[in-house]
């Protein structure tokens, strides 16, 4: 690399405006476009709501139950996770997140969440509800950070199994799970911190 004339530049953040930077949650949110966490997803999913309005704290408490559980393999039932009875180790699932999200309210905001204020166009595009998250997170990351000399691509899948309910949904049999949606990712290789994202959505795009 150096003999041939190039700059060996580590990646760095443009700006660090956290309180608190040797936390993990700051920068969590740091990562996030939070412009359109903030003033999309809670108002546009609150117009399918019918109790209370989902806040921006709720939101992240969500996101936190979905962290969580996908740490954890487990053949329970997702409603395992909210249920009345004592934690177990050994049994079910190892905690509860009742004191967190009641199970109804994790149900009913995971079915109608929507990413998108858009309206539907009038031709068809499976990926309409997504494309405003996947852009503006390849836009925020652009504007807050400046990878290294090597950046590496990655394609990876998503494993969702229902052809029924998957945009795009792929069948890639070298795969270790073959169905899926997958996405091309691109990430700063000194750091391992991805910075851009696309979907896959046939054949020829992308």
């Amino acid at each position: 690399q150096l003999s041939e004339g190039h700059q060996s530049k580590n990646p760095r953040f443009t700006y660090t405006p956290l309180e608190n930077p040797h936390t993990h949650f700051p920068w969590f949110q740091y990562i996030l476009p939070m412009t359109y966490i903030t003033g999309v997803l809670p108002p546009v999913t609150n117009e399918y709501l019918d109790r209370k309005a989902l806040t921006v704290r709720e939101l992240f408490i969500y996101i936190k139950v979905w962290l969580l559980m996908t740490n954890f393999v487990t053949t329970c039932p997702r409603s395992s996770w909210f249920d009345t009875a004592e934690p177990s180790m050994w049994a079910r699932v190892p905690f509860r997140f009742n004191h967190h999200m009641y199970g109804y309210r994790f149900d009913k905001t995971t079915n109608v969440l929507h990413f998108t204020q858009k309206p539907t166009p009038v031709f068809r595009d499976k990926f309409h509800s997504v494309r405003d998250l996947i852009c503006a997170f390849n836009e925020h990351m652009h504007n807050i950070f400046i990878p290294g000399w090597v950046s590496c691509g990655d394609e990876s899948i998503l494993v969702w199994t229902n052809i029924w309910t998957c945009p795009g949904w792929l069948f890639c049999p070298k795969k270790p799970h073959p169905y899926d949606n997958e996405y091309h990712f691109i990430f700063d290789r000194t750091s391992d911190i991805m910075y851009s994202a696309e979907i896959v959505e046939g054949k020829d795009r992308p």
